[in-house]
């Protein structure tokens, strides 16, 4: 980040960093978070969770790609520039399991703090995509777990379709419409 800066100030190079936040999505590496809830949800079981408290600023992969096409396709100049590519939405682990239960509609409860944190774990972590909305017109156009898949793709992840994950304040920043039920199976 910072040599790419230095050489686009110096050079009078176009270059602008997108830093990314959490993103995740389809071909997702299957150890991280999201496909391991979702590999557990589906044998009604929960993994072993690090603390309920831990934060993330969930951005879906359809929305990273779309930032980058805006930036590439864009004459807008931005030299040096570094912007976040964020949904702006802060969501702790809890929201996120709480969501998946009720999505999934598993019974077991969160075990939290039998997976051992990470050094880079932290209760807030949200990025702010307002630079990049600013310069690029870009903002996330999608929340976490509202991804437009067909209703067939929904069943067959076992995922309830009568779940709602809204933005009720039950599960923090995350929202869901209960017709379009996610990435899940992909």
């Amino acid at each position: 980040t910072h040599f790419a800066r230095h050489t686009s100030i110096a050079e009078a190079a176009n270059v602008v960093t997108l830093r990314l936040y959490s993103v995740y999505g389809p071909w997702e590496e299957p150890t991280r978070l999201m496909p391991t809830l979702v590999a557990y949800a589906r044998r009604g079981r929960l993994p072993p969770l690090a603390d309920a408290r831990v934060a993330r600023d969930f951005v879906f992969v359809d929305d990273v790609v779309d930032a980058y096409l805006r930036v590439a396709a864009s004459p807008v100049q931005g030299y040096g520039q570094v912007l976040n590519v964020a949904s702006g939405v802060q969501s702790t682990l809890a929201d996120v399991v709480a969501c998946v239960r009720d999505l999934f509609g598993v019974d077991a409860e969160p075990r939290w703090g039998s997976m051992p944190d990470r050094a880079w774990d932290s209760d807030t972590w949200v990025g702010d995509p307002a630079a990049i909305a600013q310069a690029f017109g870009w903002r996330a156009a999608t929340s976490l777990n509202t991804e437009r898949l067909s209703s067939p793709r929904t069943i067959r992840t076992g995922a309830r379709t009568d779940a709602n994950c809204s933005g009720d304040g039950r599960y923090g920043g995350i929202s869901r419409s209960p017709s379009n039920s996610a990435w899940f199976a992909r």
